[in-house]
């Protein structure tokens, strides 16, 4: 059985909409919880529209989270209830069909050397989407270091966004995106599920970070192809855009501070610190000169100064986590 786990948070629309075009791909000899077995985790939404959404599709099973706690959060629990020998990881705004599906799962059990796979993404106007990269370290940590390493080293640092590269092969890659991740349920367990630490981003990179250091590698295959409408539950107003920016950017500060060490962690720390504080002085520059016109500048002086709390609190108190974690709370109510 391939289990499906897809978290949602405010997203009905597109959840349905995944379900529904995953629903009308299937053979007839494929039933929903015989072959599949799709597992929806609400995120608490709290918005009214849970009910009905239980309602209307009584074949899928449907949880609600006590909180919102995040991805990784919403993820394991999913995994808690999950029946299948394989775990798909899914966004709410990718749409899956099952030929697609089935290439996918065809060759993670015939491959005997990686352990979590994702297809290829294409957005809604047919283009690829970045849906690998390498880890985050002192030589990748800024995009313009990214691209020269790709410029000067394709092979080891291919483009995720490339069409050039569709083929039947599989691709070894550092990390892959949680928009559609595949693992086995078996792999899932020894890696202790998803770290519940991130509550939006980055959580992908850990996991697979973790998985290789265990000998567990992560690919991409081409030969299946999803499409990927990016970013819809976390564009949808300004406030969910400034927390969902400026979440991107905690986020990493918590991936370096548990996988890099000595001085590249000092140093990686020290560069992003210096870049997110002078953004920080560009956009209030621009926002005050605009007097509060240009909404742009708004909400990314909203994003810099929130990274720059982020920054203040956890100098002083060493914890590199989010204020949204349910793992900070935690932490907060011990001391």
């Amino acid at each position: 059985m391939l289990s499906i786990i897809i978290v949602n948070f405010q997203t009905w629309t597109y959840s349905q909409r995944a379900i529904d075009f995953l629903k009308t791909s299937l053979p007839s000899n494929i039933q929903i919880n015989r072959e599949l077995e799709i597992i929806v985790i609400d995120n608490h939404s709290n918005d009214g529209f849970l009910q009905g959404f239980i309602d209307r599709n009584p074949d899928v099973r449907v949880y609600l989270s006590e909180g919102n706690y995040g991805y990784a959060h919403g993820c394991n629990q999913g995994a808690r209830y999950a029946r299948g020998e394989w775990l798909l990881f899914m966004n709410p705004d990718v749409l899956a069909d099952w030929q697609s599906l089935s290439r996918l799962i065809t060759i993670a059990e015939s491959d005997q050397r990686h352990s979590i796979y994702t297809g290829r993404q294409i957005n809604d106007n047919g283009k690829p989407q970045r849906t690998f990269a390498p880890f985050t370290s002192a030589a990748t940590v800024f995009p313009f270091l990214r691209i020269l390493l790709r410029l000067f080293n394709s092979k080891k640092y291919p483009n995720a966004r490339d069409i050039r590269q569709e083929s039947e092969s599989l691709l070894t890659v550092d990390w892959v995106s949680g928009s559609l991740l595949l693992i086995d349920a078996k792999d899932f367990e020894k890696l202790e599920g998803w770290d519940e630490d991130f509550w939006l981003y980055c959580e992908d990179e850990d996991i697979c970070k973790r998985a290789q250091s265990i000998g567990l590698l992560s690919a991409q295959y081409n030969g299946a192809t999803f499409k990927h409408s990016h970013a819809a539950s976390t564009r949808t107003s300004s406030k969910i855009r400034v927390l969902s920016k400026s979440e991107t950017i905690i986020s990493k500060y918590v991936y370096v501070s548990k996988h890099l060490s000595g001085s590249e962690k000092a140093f990686v720390f020290n560069a992003m610190n210096a870049s997110n504080l002078f953004k920080l002085l560009v956009w209030t520059t621009l926002h005050f000169l605009c007097l509060t016109l240009v909404t742009k500048a708004k909400e990314k002086q909203l994003i810099y100064r929130r990274v720059a709390a982020f920054i203040k609190s956890s100098r002083k108190s060493r914890i590199f986590l989010s204020d949204k974690s349910k793992n900070y709370r935690a932490t907060k109510t011990d001391i």
